[in-house]
């Protein structure tokens, strides 16, 4: 079913050591054709390669979701699965299917997808780490205060800072320092207890007596007096990695004594909820237990360092449900995820915030995955100096300091974002969820380098966060585009995002200073007969008169194609056929030789690609033959890229879709 590894961004550098490269080349070596075949049809001169992603799941186990009248129905799915028993995964409303020994797990998926009252049933993934070790130390932490000193940073090379370049902490510790009524928990590898810099910041529950042996507040977790150790069963979420303890610090580690280092809040609550083994390691049913548990203590914010690979129901059903903002690291694979989604981070939920990484020159970080709608704000993730765990560890083991180190990665860059929203509630614990996010992408720092990275202006500034009494709109102009010579260019501006509780009074687009349309409705058609770059600025006005801003690139070329169509439909009962026609825009007339690549996605999650060329027709087709067969549901085809040597491609990501 569903095939992919989920790599958990504990995220540093790619090339740890030899031994980590071989860890990260073992869960990541791309398996061809395992889930479907396919092949271009003449005349189409190039063959269509279908790659999955890749695959990493426990072995003997399916994960199954009923539907709301469905409560019988388990018994019933065990035995058609061969199940040698079937426990449900406390908080939630999956069941673990154990399977006997040789009995394949996509075939027990299969033969219960579509059994009446299975909303779905799915592999158990495993989540892991992908780590970057031996960052260098440093005097000071950028991230908070950023006085532009150079630095040698082991994933991206020698960079010199830029001043103010940072989230402007030491601002926002003027106007407040956390709460202690706050609870942030931190899902990863668990965190080191002991630490003097965490220990006064640790969430204590306070129903639970430690080390008596027993249930005390009656949850079904003894002895859990920090959190909990989803992976090994027991209340003590020692951080035996110690990616847990560095993110912990960034988000909370005390500042009040000068010692060590301070993170984003010096007063805090930091509930350890460690599903992840030494290894980095862990599933998405463990990452769901934990994020019910946090629920269940009514936790807000949740920090979530890790993820990857392909989309999860059980995982996205418990953080919809959750309800507490989401706080995910947006990846580091260097990819633009609006193309290729990215999970968890790219679950399409309101509570999620999908953080990028920056360096310290308000640069992505060279690592950072990035993504115009997929990812909302960026945050310092290069060179972050933060706590590990004072005792040997994993990370310890391969060469970083015990006690405090410096790492890279999306994965350090969601605590900074984390931690600010943990300030944004400790100082207006009347706003909802949805309007401290929007608060915190609204006040970002603009960043030209970052300008189409993020949903957001680029960095956050927690202090515009803390102490804009009125917060602007989100301003989402759209994506960049192109067209022939006096071609109406259709921009719109509906994306653009209100404060909660306000409303639009006015869009008003420009170009170089220039008005070129202004009104109460977001759509304007753009046209020049420049053949360049232009860029147009989108301003969005709220009721408030509170202004934000925004802006694309429309290239004027002489020869501009695009996708007109894209077809898919059902040949037969166990093949889809795609069909693309691509034309020049401004003749209509069908181009030939241009190579087409189609993402392909089905209803259980599973994501391929077609690539090849059009006829002389202007036309592509391949067809799509998944191994399993074509289950019920919604089936997708998005046009991803189109290139050719005497074309400019307008950008526009034509789909196509079909219910079975």
């Amino acid at each position: 079913m569903r095939r992919s590894a989920f790599l958990l961004w504990l995220i540093r550098r790619p090339a740890i050591a030899a031994a980590a490269a071989l860890l990260v080349l073992a869960f990541t070596g791309q398996r061809l054709f395992l889930f479907a075949r396919a092949r271009i049809l003449p005349p189409a001169p190039a063959r269509a390669a279908f790659v999955p992603f890749t695959d990493d799941y426990v072995p003997d186990e399916v994960l199954v979701g009923l539907r709301s009248s469905g409560a019988g129905a388990m018994g019933a799915a065990a035995r058609v699965a061969g199940a040698l028993s079937a426990t449900p995964v406390p908080g939630t409303s999956v069941y673990r299917l154990k399977l006997p020994a040789g009995r394949a797990v996509a075939d027990a998926a299969g033969a219960l997808a579509g059994m009446a009252g299975i909303e779905w049933a799915e592999p158990n993934y495993r989540v892991f780490a992908s780590r970057t070790p031996e960052g260098p130390r440093f005097a000071e932490l950028w991230g908070m205060r950023n006085t532009g000193r150079a630095f040698k940073s082991r994933a991206c090379g020698d960079v010199t800072g830029s001043p103010g370049a940072d989230i402007g902490a030491e601002r926002a510790w003027d106007v407040s320092r956390g709460s202690r009524a706050v609870i942030v928990g931190i899902v990863d590898t668990g965190i080191d207890t002991t630490h003097p810099n965490l220990k006064e910041n640790l969430w204590t529950n306070p129903g639970e007596i430690p080390d008596n042996g027993k249930d005390d507040d009656g949850n079904g977790y003894v002895d859990d007096v920090h959190g909990y150790d989803f992976v090994n069963r027991k209340g003590d979420p020692r951080d035996d990695h110690g990616h847990g303890t560095h993110v912990a610090g960034t988000i909370g580690a005390s500042g009040k004594d000068g010692s060590g280092v301070a993170g984003v809040n010096w007063e805090i609550r930091l509930m350890a909820l460690k599903f992840l083994d030494e290894r980095g390691m862990g599933t998405v049913a463990g990452a769901a237990e934990a994020l019910a548990y946090a629920r269940s203590f009514g936790v807000r914010i949740t920090n979530n360092s890790w993820g990857g690979g392909g989309f999860n129901q059980s995982l996205y059903n418990e953080i919809r449900r959750s309800r507490a903002l989401f706080v995910a690291a947006a990846g580091n694979s260097r990819t633009d995820v609006d193309l290729t989604p990215s999970y968890p981070a790219a679950y399409d939920l309101p509570n999620i915030l999908a953080v990028a990484a920056s360096d310290p020159r308000d640069h992505l970080g060279c690592f950072s995955n990035w993504g115009q709608r997929s990812v909302d704000v960026a945050a310092p993730g290069v060179a972050i100096l933060s706590t590990l765990p004072t005792y040997p560890c994993t990370l310890t083991r391969v060469g970083l300091k015990p006690g405090y180190d410096y790492l890279d990665g999306t994965s350090m860059a969601s605590p900074h974002a984390a931690g600010a929203v943990a300030l944004l509630l400790a100082h207006q614990p009347g706003e909802s969820e949805a309007q401290r996010k929007h608060r915190l992408i609204a006040t970002g720092r603009y960043g030209e380098r970052l300008r189409g990275r993020c949903l957001g202006n680029g960095c956050i500034d927690v202090r515009a966060g803390l102490t804009r009494r009125l917060v602007p709109p989100i301003a989402e102009a759209g994506s960049d585009t192109a067209a022939p010579p006096d071609f109406p260019v259709p921009l719109d501006g509906a994306a653009s995002q209100p404060y909660p509780g306000r409303s639009v009074a006015s869009y008003v687009w420009s170009e170089a200073g220039k008005v070129l349309h202004r009104s109460r409705h977001p759509a304007f058609a753009y046209r020049s007969n420049e053949k360049r770059v232009h860029r147009i600025e989108l301003e969005v006005v709220d009721n408030e008169g509170q202004a934000g801003r925004d802006s694309l690139e429309v290239e004027i070329a002489a020869r501009v194609m695009t996708g007109a169509a894209l077809a898919l439909e059902r040949k037969d009962a166990r093949t889809l056929a795609i069909t693309l026609m691509v034309q020049d825009m401004a003749t209509q007339k069908p181009v030939a030789g241009a190579v087409a690549t189609v993402l392909l996605s089905d209803p259980i999650g599973m994501r391929f690609r077609a690539i090849g060329r059009t006829d002389a027709q202007g036309c592509f087709r391949a067809e799509w033959r998944p191994v399993f067969g074509l289950p019920p549901g919604e089936y997708q085809a998005r046009l991803l890229r189109l290139q050719h040597d005497r074309y400019a491609w307008d950008r526009k990501q034509t789909a196509g879709r079909v219910r079975l």
